[in-house]
């Protein structure tokens, strides 16, 4: 890859934290509700490329997902991950392209939670014949995760690009230690996201001026929330790999770790 490419990208990134910062320090914005994603996002068709963007190209998505799950096979491998899950907890469903990835690596019995009611008829319709398929449960990850029906017992939970997307730092860590409470112990919590080294966290997607949809939060602050949950072996792995293709992707870090 170029230089000015790299240098390109760098650059953006560092925009998007100042504009951030600026977005945070003067409270613009407000949190997202309702129907958001079926309303604002989700107004096409739905699979990989839309939950990231709807004009995004398969490509480009693809690139960025394989990216992410190279991370995961790296961290489980050597980190002696424990596979193939019993009990598994997908956060943030989207087009089911993680729960097909973790079933890949041989995940059993699959829970999806999903904010956006078209993406749950889009995954009921998906797996409609499928003998083995997802339970499926339509809400906010804080709202499912509270109702008694979802059951614990889970020995992986993962949530891929969507924690960013609860804007509120205390329901945020409500949702770590209930998540905490449902698994058993020397389970596997795998998040997807932008860890790193911010003095502050930062608002750093406004929707028409108004609707807050994004808030990337410091290494320190997930590592001290998800201590005081009761995580250990908590280890975060860089995705550098947005700026090695000339589209706008998400950067998927991930962050590991076990009850």
């Amino acid at each position: 890859m170029s230089l000015a490419l790299l240098t390109e990208r760098k650059l953006k990134r560092i925009y998007k934290v100042l504009k951030g910062t600026l977005f945070t320090l003067t409270g613009k914005g407000n949190a997202w509700s309702g129907k958001y994603w079926d309303e604002h996002f989700y107004t096409d068709q739905i699979g990989d490329a839309q939950t990231i963007s709807a004009q995004k190209s398969w490509l480009s998505a693809m690139h960025h997902y394989s990216s992410t799950e190279n991370l995961i096979y790296r961290d489980f491998f050597n980190h002696g991950v424990a596979t193939p899950f019993k009990n598994f907890l997908d956060i943030g469903s989207g087009a089911g392209h993680w729960i097909d990835f973790y079933r890949g690596i041989g995940a059993e019995q699959v829970t999806a939670i999903e904010v956006s009611e078209k993406c749950v008829a889009h995954l009921a319709e998906k797996y409609r014949d499928d003998p083995a398929r997802p339970r499926l449960f339509c809400g906010t990850a804080l709202e499912v995760i509270k109702n008694e029906d979802l059951g614990g017992d889970f020995d992986l939970v993962s949530s891929i690009g969507v924690f960013f997307h609860i804007v509120d730092d205390a329901e945020l860590a409500e949702c770590l230690n209930l998540i905490y409470e449902k698994m058993v112990p020397g389970g596997t919590l795998v998040a997807g996201g932008n860890f790193n080294h911010w003095p502050m966290n930062i608002n750093t997607q406004i929707k028409d001026g108004r609707i807050l949809n994004k808030r990337l939060r410091s290494r320190y602050w997930w590592t001290r929330k998800l201590k005081k949950a009761g995580f250990k072996n908590i280890r975060i792995h860089r995705n550098l790999t947005y700026a090695f293709i000339k589209d706008r992707t998400p950067e998927n870090s991930i962050l590991v770790c076990e009850k």
